[in-house]
């Protein structure tokens, strides 16, 4: 149940990527990607996850952009520290054994980003068409600086079965992971796994 989730992933041009080595400047498409992720030694289950997730991400640009999925070119997106980022959710929710992914709905943030193509307003483009295309529940607290990025929203928009808050749930255990980023309240995802009644 991911209440207080922030800065799920860093988005284009954020620090994150800075002064790391990544290779932010390689360009793949979405059948790049698939390949990638089908040459691993990964179960089908986590692959097809996997590219459910970018396949959201995809159909966002795609319709952004007016381009057909082929034509859609990943920027830092598709480099190979993001495809690791969704393969390792991915991975975690297979050795977890969940059987059922419930979210609170997502604090979006505001004001304006980087992209690859200038300055938007967050939630930027593709964030936004990923979580309309999926219904995915937003709240905004007036916070300027991006929340969700796309790849976050994309996770979510595969993962999660529903939105809901914890009623008739008892929590067995909580995890955090911080963002870097410093903002005026907790930079975290908090995931509880929890049974129901």
């Amino acid at each position: 149940h991911s209440h207080d989730h922030h800065d799920h992933h860093e988005h284009h041009s954020h620090d994150r990527h800075a002064g790391h080595g990544h290779q932010n400047h390689v360009h793949r498409n979405l059948n790049d990607i698939e390949k990638i992720i089908d040459g691993s030694n990964l179960s089908d289950s986590i692959k097809e996850r996997a590219k459910g997730i970018f396949n959201h991400i995809a159909k966002a640009e795609s319709k952004i952009h007016g381009k057909s999925l082929d034509e859609v070119h990943f920027h830092e997106v598709g480099a190979i520290d993001s495809i690791v980022d969704i393969l390792g959710v991915c991975i975690l929710l297979e050795d977890m054994d969940i059987e059922r992914i419930i979210s609170s709905p997502l604090h979006i943030g505001g004001g304006f980003v980087e992209c690859a193509h200038g300055k938007f307003p967050v939630p930027a483009p593709a964030t936004l068409e990923i979580i309309r295309e999926a219904k995915i529940p937003v709240y905004d607290t007036g916070i300027k600086t991006e929340l969700v990025t796309p790849t976050g929203a994309a996770i979510v928009a595969e993962i999660v079965d529903e939105f809901s808050d914890l009623s008739g749930c008892v929590i067995d255990s909580i995890g955090y992971g911080a963002g870097s980023k410093d903002i005026e309240i907790p930079n975290v995802l908090r995931l509880m796994v929890v049974k129901k009644n």
